[in-house]
């Protein structure tokens, strides 16, 4: 037997060996570049739907809202959210915190429910920090469902704060929009925010 008939075998073998690897590689290949190019479960779509629309307006700004506790109940009208409550803090018998969009931002509410000290309201450290200060801070009271509620109108910010006394307790009602400095419209947002909510307001 020659060297040539023992050797070419061999060289078909090793041809054939070589073309399966490429077919192999070719076909991972293929498989791998189809599943790339195919949509995941409908994650990719020809024509994504836009969503941003559906989701820009939250239920809470849409519609109005309305609140029941056990000192007082809130019918409000839409444009106003409700926040999770957090900790009540000591000396405070309820919390709750709201939010408004105005045309300069969000309106923070804060409302807070507290015993009537001994010596009344005038006994309460927020109520006398702010009488303490009449240079700053504009006091002025009005007649709500038949009861005095005085308003604190800061000069230095954009914040204003309501003090309504009622049987043994009191509400605080603070809105602020966070801004330093002399406020260019008297806080007119914030007061007829307050007053919206003070006309929406029943005590249990």
């Amino acid at each position: 037997m020659s060297q040539e008939a023992v050797v070419t075998p061999r060289k078909h073998r090793r041809r054939r060996a070589t073309l399966i690897g490429i077919g192999v590689l070719l076909l991972v290949a293929l498989i791998i570049a189809a599943k790339l190019n195919a949509p995941s479960h409908g994650t990719i779509v020809a024509h994504p739907q836009p969503i941003a629309k559906k989701t820009v307006t939250t239920p809470q700004a849409s519609q109005p809202i309305s609140q029941s506790n056990s000192y007082y109940s809130l019918s409000l009208p839409a444009g106003f959210n409700a926040l999770g409550g957090g900790v009540t803090p000591s000396g405070v018998l309820y919390t709750q915190s709201l939010t408004k969009n105005i045309s300069l931002g969000h309106l923070v509410i804060a409302i807070a429910i507290k015993p009537t000290p001994d010596g009344g309201l005038t006994s309460d450290s927020s109520y006398k920090l702010r009488t303490s200060q009449p240079a700053r801070f504009h006091m002025s009271t009005q007649s709500v469902q038949g009861e005095s509620v005085t308003i604190a109108n800061d000069s230095e910010s954009s914040a204003v704060v309501a003090f309504w006394p009622h049987a043994s307790t009191f509400a605080t009602i603070s809105l602020t929009l966070g801004f330093e400095g002399p406020p260019a419209d008297n806080n007119s947002d914030e007061l007829a925010t307050l007053q919206t909510i003070m006309n929406a307001w029943q005590w249990q």
